[in-house]
C-alpha cells in the first residue's frame, strides 16, 4: 500500500504459509517513503508432529476361527507427516513383535487369542488399534457311535435303524448331521 498524504496509514495483511513440523520463526519488517524502517520482535511457533492414524486391522477379521495353526495378519495406517511407521504387534495384550511391514504371519497352538497393533512414527507419537479376537482349533471333532447303533458293514432285515452318535470338540461348538445313502 502506498499513500501520498501526511495522514497515518494502517495496513493489514493476511498471509497464509504452509509450515513444516519443527521450530518456525518469523518477524515483520516495514518502511515508509522517508526511509524509516522498523522490525518487529521475532515470533516463534513449534509445529508439532501428528500421530499416525488409528491402525486398520484387515485380517484376520474379528472373531475369526481357524483350523490351521498359521495365521496371516494384515493391518495398515498412514502418517500425515510422511514419517516411517513402525507397527508394534501384540498378542493377548503382550508385545510380540515390531515391523515396518503390514503383513505378519504367526504360528499358534490351539486356543483363543486377541491381537492389536500400535502404529508409531518414531517421534514419540503413536495410535492404537481396536482389539480383535480369533480362535485356533486344529483338532477335528471326535465322533463316537454307541449301542444300539449297528456296527459298520452289518446286514439286517429291519427296515429302520437307531443311530446313537455323540460328537464333541474341546475348543468350539459342534454340529452333528447324519447323512444316509450317500
Amino acid at each position: 500500500y502506498t499513500s501520498s498524504s501526511d495522514t497515518s496509514v494502517t495496513a493489514i495483511f493476511n498471509l497464509t504459509i504452509t509450515m513444516t513440523k519443527g521450530l518456525m520463526q518469523w518477524q515483520v519488517w516495514a518502511n515508509d517513503s522517508a526511509n524509516n524502517a522498523n522490525v518487529s520482535q521475532q515470533f516463534t511457533v513449534q509445529i508439532m508432529n501428528t500421530a499416525p492414524i488409528t491402525p486398520n486391522l484387515t485380517a484376520p477379521v474379528n472373531n475369526s476361527n481357524f483350523n490351521i495353526s498359521s495365521v496371516l495378519f494384515n493391518f495398515s495406517s498412514s502418517d500425515a507427516d510422511s514419517d516411517t511407521i513402525t507397527y508394534y504387534f501384540f498378542i493377548n495384550s503382550l508385545y510380540n513383535d515390531s515391523t515396518t511391514d503390514r503383513n505378519v504371519t504367526k504360528t499358534f497352538i490351539d486356543g483363543r487369542y486377541n491381537w492389536s497393533v500400535i502404529a508409531g512414527d518414531g517421534t514419540g507419537n503413536s495410535s492404537i488399534s481396536d482389539v480383535y479376537y480369533f480362535l485356533i482349533d486344529t483338532f477335528y471333532p471326535l465322533i463316537n457311535f454307541t449301542d444300539p447303533t449297528p456296527a459298520n458293514g452289518t446286514t439286517q432285515s429291519a427296515t429302520s435303524i437307531y443311530v446313537n452318535v455323540t460328537a464333541n470338540d474341546s475348543a468350539s461348538n459342534v454340529s452333528t448331521f447324519i447323512d444316509f445313502d450317500n
